[in-house]
């Protein structure tokens, strides 16, 4: 169990952790197809919450819209501020429970880009 800035307590146990390493462009999801494909028919078969990491693989962080296959998270831990495409109505199928967590940016540039 994780606790989050707000208190709010979240079991990882029997989770399955999503972490994408760099945002993917539609080009690349394309050409990855198959292998996301096959993972996000995975991560629904085994029908486990799944955590994701800054934002679920497969989902635009700008327009909240998938890009091909999307993982769909039952919670999504993002940093600083919630992603754009959060506001996007469609994207609360695909992002779960958000959860924002502090990496001490200054508040400045927050307010500036944010």
């Amino acid at each position: 169990t994780i606790v989050m800035r707000d208190g709010t307590p979240v079991s990882l146990r029997g989770a399955l952790i999503d972490i994408t390493a760099e945002k993917c462009s539609l080009a690349e999801i394309k050409e990855a197809k198959q292998r996301y494909l096959a993972i996000v028919e995975l991560l629904k078969a085994l029908a486990r919450p799944v955590f994701a990491i800054d934002i679920p693989s497969g989902l635009d962080c700008d327009t909240g819209e998938p890009l091909g296959p999307c993982v769909i998270a039952t919670h999504t831990a993002t940093f600083v501020a919630p992603k754009l495409g959060f506001q996007n109505l469609n994207s609360k199928q695909f992002i779960g429970e958000v959860h924002v967590i502090d990496i001490s940016v200054p508040q400045a540039l927050t307010d500036q880009y944010a």
